[in-house]
């Protein structure tokens, strides 16, 4: 059967990102199937959010391309790319960051320790990790935890097949705002919502996720808000209609 790995990431870019014109997957010789269309999706008002989610055997590399010639691009943008095995902690794992035009790998130490913010990412991030008794009630969970206004990146995995597109038009209206920020991918028949989007609420993306993740049984997601131009990112965990806000990262 081969072995399987998730792949979810972003990258928010510093202008409207063509991945026609700039991500030529230059590795590989059929241009049509390895077109970076059709394995990122470009969300916001200016088009300079990239996101992708995905289950696949043989990715791994291809994606990290793709990446990497988008940190290129675009120097100033930044992002954050998790790769997970089927088996948790075997030394399959990554997770990279992508800032000041280069992809730099996070030590494997650093995701798997317990004490590590990079753990609750990986443990949240991974399908057999996440312990959904730590999950807490929308309100009482966030409160006071995010910012009022931020750059918001999300990926929900929709739980089975043709969820996506329902999903992606119930989070549109659910929150009008996000509407401009919202895409799909559903590469082998493993369905995706994504988001990107500058200037929302992350409470509000964060509540109308929740309540999407209440009626839909394996549905979950992971949304990223980012405040002050602090560097930090604030990851929050949804799945069930409960959240739980991560420890922060540093990744602009």
């Amino acid at each position: 059967m081969g072995y399987e790995y998730t792949l979810t990431g972003w990258f928010q870019g510093e202008s409207a990102i063509d991945l026609a014109a700039r991500l030529a997957p230059a590795p590989y010789d059929d241009r049509e199937r390895y077109a970076a269309e059709r394995w990122l999706r470009v969300t916001g008002r200016r088009q300079n959010f990239a996101a992708f989610g995905t289950q696949c055997k043989w990715g791994v590399e291809f994606y990290r391309a793709l990446v990497e010639q988008l940190a290129r691009a675009q120097p100033l943008g930044w992002g954050l790319v998790t790769i997970t095995g089927e088996v948790g902690y075997d030394g399959k794992d990554s997770t990279y960051l992508l800032r000041s035009g280069r992809v730099e790998r996070v030590a494997q130490a650093e995701i798997y320790h317990e004490s590590s913010p990079w753990n609750s990412l990986y443990r949240w991030s991974h399908y057999m990790g996440r312990e959904a008794e730590q999950l807490q009630p929308v309100d009482a969970g966030l409160a006071g935890k995010l910012p009022a206004a931020a750059s918001v990146k999300a990926w929900v995995y929709a739980g089975y097949d043709n969820a996506a597109e329902v999903l992606e038009n119930e989070l549109a209206a659910a929150h009008p705002p996000l509407a401009t920020g919202l895409a799909r991918l559903e590469q082998y028949g493993e369905p995706y919502v994504l988001v990107g989007e500058e200037g929302l609420d992350p409470a509000a993306v964060a509540r109308a996720v929740a309540a999407a993740t209440a009626t839909r049984p394996g549905c979950y997601g992971m949304l990223f808000a980012d405040g002050a131009e602090d560097g930090f990112t604030t990851p929050v965990a949804i799945e069930g209609g409960r959240v739980l806000v991560l420890p922060g990262l540093r990744i602009g």
